[in-house]
């Protein structure tokens, strides 16, 4: 019986290699595997950029719209003032800008008389600037000087009343002060002339 027993224990068991087969199989795992997080541009630094450089474009565009229509805008407000008086009209050359400055000018500036027979302007300047005055804004002050330069105010002693021109009814001071938004603190006149004109015949004028 000893002897059996040894050769029972010295038999190999049919089991072992289903064991080791069971302990070298692959452990299949539910949990999907983990791969390392991929590294990712940084978009939102990018996009912050672009929207930026858009934001900037757009407002360069706006801008220069602006800056150009700005000459025709003040052209169209300045023949607006002029012809609110019922007996004149104001003709205009060309309007520049100096935003830098504060100020635009007019050339070539003529009121003329709607009415009767007189072939010269009552007032005409080669050119009209309004600008803000810089050394008042170191007292405290925000207001408007003009400058005009070779201006001429032209009376005419009438034969008849059609002949006439006196400039009378006309709110001058209040319409030069409506061309510009800020009070007018001062007014300098470069080689200005004043004439009194009497028709003497349909040829000839005289001047005084």
């Amino acid at each position: 019986m000893i002897k059996e027993i040894k050769k029972d224990r010295e038999k190999p068991s049919a089991n072992l290699p289903e064991r080791e087969a069971a302990d070298h199989a692959p452990v299949v795992s539910d949990t999907p595997p983990e791969h390392p997080p991929e590294s990712k541009p940084p978009k939102r630094k990018r996009s912050r950029w672009r929207i930026a450089g858009i934001t900037l474009l757009v407002i360069i565009v706006i801008g220069t719209c602006l800056r150009l229509m700005l000459p025709w805008g003040v052209r169209w407000y300045v023949n607006r003032t002029l012809d609110q008086n019922l007996l004149y009209e104001g003709k205009i050359g060309n309007v520049s800008i100096s935003l830098w400055r504060g100020a635009y000018s007019i050339s070539d500036i003529r009121l003329i008389q709607k009415t009767g027979n007189v072939p010269t302007p009552l007032f005409r300047a080669d050119r009209l600037e309004l600008a803000i005055q810089w050394n008042a804004i170191l007292h405290g002050k925000v207001v408007g000087q003009v400058i005009m330069e070779n201006p001429e105010i032209n009376f005419v002693a009438p034969s008849d009343d059609s002949e006439s021109q006196t400039g009378a009814g006309g709110p001058w001071l209040q319409t030069l002060t409506d061309l510009f938004p800020f009070k007018l603190n001062s007014m300098q006149i470069h080689n200005g002339s004043v004439h009194f004109r009497s028709y003497k015949n349909q040829n000839q004028w005289m001047s005084i």
